[in-house]
Formats: C-alpha cells, structure tokens, sequence
C-alpha cells in the first residue's frame, strides 16, 4: 500500500517491494553467478526500497547482512528512502550484526495493532460499500463483534460473505453470516458443565 501510494504520488519515482527471503535468494544467486556487485548496484538505483520481513535477515551469513548493509547505506546517504517491515521492534531482532541493528533504529518505529471496534465498523462499512453490497448493522455489529484478527482478515471474511451470498442468493443475515464465516470467527462457547 505504501508503494503503490508513493507511485501515484511520485509516478517518476522507482520503488521496489521485496521480501527478505526473495531479497536473499536473489543475493545468493548472483554470488554463485559471480554477480554480486551487480546486485548491490541495481538495489542502489532504487528511490524507494521496501523490504518486508526484515526478521529473516537473523542468522543469515555475513556476507548477506554485508551486502544488506552497504546498500542500505547508500540509500540512506543519498537522500532515498527505506521502509523495513518486522514482526519484531528492533530491539527484539537477534543475530544481526549490530551496525545494521543501530541503522534500524534511526528511522520511525511505529507498532500497527489490531484494530478496535469503531474502527473494524468502519473498516467494513467501507469495505461493503467499495464493494457495492448492503450490508445490514446487526451483520456489521456481529462481525467486528466476532473477528479479532487483522483488516486483512476482516476484509477477506466480509468479501467471502459477499461472494457466498451472491453465488447462493441469499440476503445477508446474521445466519448467513455464522454459516459462512466459520473460518474467519472464533466464537467462543461456554462449556455446560
């Protein structure tokens, strides 16, 4: 999202999304090709460099984080930018070499957590209306109600509701809505003793 939001406001720009581990095997590669300044210098043409996963960088050899290092470098001193995503804060991140560690915190931080329940309402009053469906309150209300998870989740069960509903021809009501979207609700049951 955040690529794609810096393209359109920057169409000149060159951004790149990567994941870590795609990130190492194409530096592994280009070693066992005999390439590997070819790597570093293509990943120094980028304006903006997106690397998800940033954690899979732990425990990797020396000459990755190596590499990793002199092109984060260089696009720092150059003025470009570097989004780094973890499902850790920097702090937490083990085996990785401590001067790559210490640029990981020069930038923002920001912890994204799950969200509350006005806003997993809005999230899907939102959703449904891109989506062009009528989604009833007792059904919005049941679903933010009910799923705990991440908006990824919240969208993919309320488009799931969307497309099950439209397949099978049916309004979409709170039965529907239990019947379909077992997957994504965790309901909690009480245990009769």
């Amino acid at each position: 999202a955040i690529g794609m939001e810096i393209k359109q406001r920057h169409p000149e720009l060159q951004v790149l999304y990567v994941s870590m581990n795609k990130f190492q095997a194409q530096y592994t590669t280009a070693v066992l090709n005999k390439e590997p300044n070819d790597f570093i210098n293509f990943y120094q043409m980028v304006d903006v460099l997106i690397i998800d996963d940033i954690q899979e960088l732990s425990g990797n050899k020396s000459s990755t984080q190596n590499a990793f290092f002199n092109i984060f470098n260089h696009l720092h001193l150059t003025g470009k930018q570097l989004i780094l995503t973890s499902d850790k804060r920097p702090s937490e991140l083990s085996d990785i070499n401590d001067r790559l560690l210490t640029r990981f915190k020069w930038g923002l931080a920001a912890e994204l957590t799950q969200p509350d329940y006005e806003t997993k309402v809005k999230i899907i009053r939102a959703k449904a209306q891109r989506l062009g469906a009528n989604i009833p309150e007792d059904v919005v209300a049941y679903l933010a109600d009910n799923i705990s998870a991440n908006v990824r989740e919240i969208e993919g069960a309320l488009s799931s509701l969307i497309a099950n509903a439209s397949f099978l021809g049916r309004k979409i009501t709170i039965s529907l809505a239990k019947d379909i979207l077992k997957v994504y609700v965790k309901l909690t049951q009480r245990e009769i003793t």
